[in-house]
């Protein structure tokens, strides 16, 4: 029961950061930054854990998301992939 509470929680934790990870790059080819398309990586429980940044321009940047919430994700990958 316990293991069915924790796969739920992370699938409603993936779901919510899924949505913002497809807003984010909505919004970034909506302002006309440079494309760039987001990769969600998820650990062996199946939680996103990091977030593959790829830029149009050929580099890549691996953000660290784990244990954020969903916004708080956004802001992480804002900031350490310099997109503001």
């Amino acid at each position: 029961m316990e293991e069915r509470k924790i796969a739920d929680a992370i699938r409603q934790d993936n779901n919510r950061k899924a949505y913002c990870l497809q807003m984010l790059e909505k919004m970034v080819y909506g302002i006309d930054a440079e494309p760039v398309d987001l990769e969600a990586l998820y650990n062996e429980d199946g939680a996103i854990w990091g977030v593959m940044v790829h830029f149009a321009s050929g580099g890549t940047i691996c953000v660290n998301v784990e244990g954020d919430s969903p916004l708080a994700m956004v802001q992480e990958i804002i900031k350490k992939a310099e997109l503001a």
